[in-house]
């Protein structure tokens, strides 16, 4: 507290002075005036005074306060500026011994991530403020978050706790820092790009937003030397057109942009526009494989999209009145806690309430019959305790009939609900199992066919017009889905013959013998061995193309006699026709023994350890097992 300030004031009558008048001295005290208190703690008697000294600005006539180790001096009014001020400068002053400079390293004792008891090792920190705002753009960026929330106090508290002498930067800076990032991480992947001989897989999607402005995003999907398989968009920008030489234009743009010169597979969806680009790009793009024979991937999840709505089509009647009986009960409160009180009635348990879906999205038709189905009990008695619900449906509210379809529809749908899930992921390779998915599929659909159950039938019929348009045996036209197969150290050819007798099995014909499905299912996987040497033969050749000027040396002093060599040998060694051909590293793969069977075996693992022994079937594993099945990654 300030001291008492003693005031003297010397009064007198209204004589003048000289006169004798006695002259007297009056004390007053004037008292301080009272400040609302803050909160904050008084300067004076904060711990960080100890690093400053106390002034009065002669100007200003308030007080400020001078550093002890420097010339810094800071606006110190306890009750205007706080401490705040003085506690960074005290961390952040150089000569302060009392603190570590901010480029002085720390070392650390931490604990590898694991097992309790797992090995400690030591680490150096030091603080750099460069290295922290660029970790907080990485924040923003990965978090999705608005540039403004670096001015949240949230995040001004948590910087000011853990680290006093950085600054936060405005979103201003921030915004900056992120687009900084952006093209040093572009710079990176354009020289990987540029560098590496691993083909790019890509996946691409184009939309319409709600402003009428087209969007296509392009994802590059690729296995890198250590054989991390790596997702990255690459493309987000407005086009012009959704037809397909607009599209085509645009991805070849985009690619020469990012140094993209070695393309394998573009995945899209079954639009007819994506057909054109796929065209345009064959005739434009170099290193294709075989001309880009495979270049064009259909995704497999849209596919199964098509198949199940054709099916579903079948059930329509069905699903219309239960997803109207739906609609009629969540319309108001009122009726939703009545049909919660009859579900009670008929002790249903089910904690997922009724919801309803999206009509070209068969994925939520599953998820509205799956939940309603349970609560065919509260449908009926909701129906005997309300008149109007059937009354305002005009008497088209769900049967029995249509409750027996719902579960039939639902146990269809689950198996394809799975395969969906499955063709979608986009943070593993998945290629090698799209065989084994599709035909899965086909057998399923097959059996359906065969059913005595007239929903399942008429499903099944539907389905598999559909399915011999995209998946028949003479429209599987890339071939890269079988590659990937027997890329599968467990499966190789076997897998292939083994998932085509299964399915032939099922719709053959009373005349067959399971011998000639046998020979059938030959004739198939050795087309598609065929068709799997003449890719091996391209990238045999890309090989011998680039060890050429070392084998080139090698070849020339080979042909000399070595000292004591026979002759005869030198010579054999040297040249001269064989009837003999030895087998090329595609062959032996095939005919070394399979992997046995293991859910958890990790198929990039093996051709990482195994990368020496096969070369080039090794760049191919790289290349084909990195082709996404499905564009979902760039929706």
């Amino acid at each position: 507290m300030a001291t008492q300030e003693e005031i003297e004031h010397i009064s007198s009558d209204e004589h003048e002075e000289g006169r004798g008048q006695k002259r007297k001295t009056t004390r007053v005290v004037k008292k301080p005036v009272k400040k609302k208190q803050t909160g904050k703690k008084n300067a004076t008697g904060s711990k960080w005074w100890q690093f400053y000294d106390k002034y009065i600005d002669e100007e200003t006539g308030l007080q400020r306060a001078r550093c002890k180790y420097c010339p810094q001096t800071l606006a110190a009014e306890s009750y205007t500026n706080g401490t705040s001020g003085l506690k960074r400068h005290a961390w952040a002053c150089p000569n302060n011994p009392d603190f570590k400079m901010k480029d002085q390293a720390e070392i650390q004792l931490t604990k590898n991530d694991g097992d309790e008891g797992g090995p400690s090792e030591i680490k150096t920190w030091k603080f750099i403020a460069e290295n922290t705002r660029k970790a907080i753009a990485k924040k923003i960026i990965l978090d999705e978050l608005p540039f403004s929330s670096v001015e949240h106090e949230g995040i001004k508290n948590l910087m000011e706790t853990v680290c006093p002498n950085f600054k936060v930067p405005s979103r201003q800076t921030i915004a900056r820092d992120c687009g900084e990032l952006f093209l040093e991480e572009k710079a990176v992947l354009k020289s990987f790009f540029g560098k590496s001989k691993t083909k790019v897989c890509l996946t691409t999607d184009t939309w319409t937003s709600i402003q009428r402005i087209n969007y296509m995003c392009l994802t590059a999907h690729f296995i890198d030397e250590n054989w991390v398989y790596h997702k990255r968009i690459i493309n987000f920008k407005p086009i012009h057109s959704h037809k397909g030489d607009a599209i085509g234009r645009s991805l070849q743009k985009c690619l020469e942009e990012w140094d993209i010169n070695n393309v394998l597979t573009i995945t899209t969806d079954n639009a007819s526009s994506n057909d054109t680009a796929m065209t345009y790009l064959r005739g434009n793009l170099d290193n294709l494989i075989l001309e880009g024979r495979y270049l064009h991937v259909r995704c497999m999840a849209h596919i199964v999209n098509l198949i199940v709505k054709d099916g579903l089509s079948s059930r329509e009647g069905a699903i219309e009145r239960i997803r109207n009986a739906i609609r009629y009960i969540r319309i108001s409160p009122k009726r939703l806690q009545q049909f919660r009180e009859c579900a009670e009635k008929k002790e249903i348990k089910s904690k997922a309430m009724l919801c309803l879906d999206c009509p070209t999205r068969w994925n939520s038709t599953y998820e509205m019959l799956s939940r309603a189905e349970k609560f065919e009990a509260a449908f009926k008695s909701y129906d005997r305790d309300e008149p109007k619900f059937r009354e305002d449906l005009d008497n088209e509210i769900p049967t029995t009939s249509d409750w027996e379809s719902a579960r039939e529809i639902n146990q269809i749908l689950e198996l394809f609900k799975q395969k969906t899930i499955n063709a979608s992921a986009s943070t593993y390779v998945n290629m090698h199992q799209y065989v084994r998915e599709v035909m899965g599929v086909v057998k399923k659909v097959k059996e359906m066919q065969k059913s005595n159950y007239y929903i399942n039938k008429e499903m099944g019929n539907l389905m598999d017009a559909k399915i011999n348009k995209y998946w028949g045996e003479d429209k599987f036209e890339n071939k890269l889905f079988y590659f990937a197969t027997i890329l599968d150290l467990r499966s190789k050819t076997r897998m292939i013959h083994v998932v085509y007798k299964e399915v032939l099995m099922v719709d053959k014909q009373a005349q067959e013998k399971e011998k000639d499905i046998e020979e059938k299912v030959q004739v198939i996987v050795n087309k598609i061995v065929d068709a799997l040497q003449a890719v091996y033969r391209e990238y045999e050749l890309d090989h011998e193309l680039e060890s050429t000027s070392t084998s080139s040396n090698v070849e020339h002093s080979s042909q000399m006699p070595l000292d004591g060599e026979d002759e005869f040998v030198a010579k054999f060694k040297c040249g001269g026709s064989s009837s003999y051909k030895a087998k090329s590293e595609l062959e032996k793969y095939l005919d070394d023994d399979e992997e046995k069977w293991d859910n958890s075996f990790d198929v990039l693992k093996w051709w990482k350890s195994n990368a020496s022994r096969y070369p080039i079937v090794s760049r191919m594993a790289k290349d084909i097992l990195a082709i996404p099945v499905s564009s979902v990654a760039s929706e």
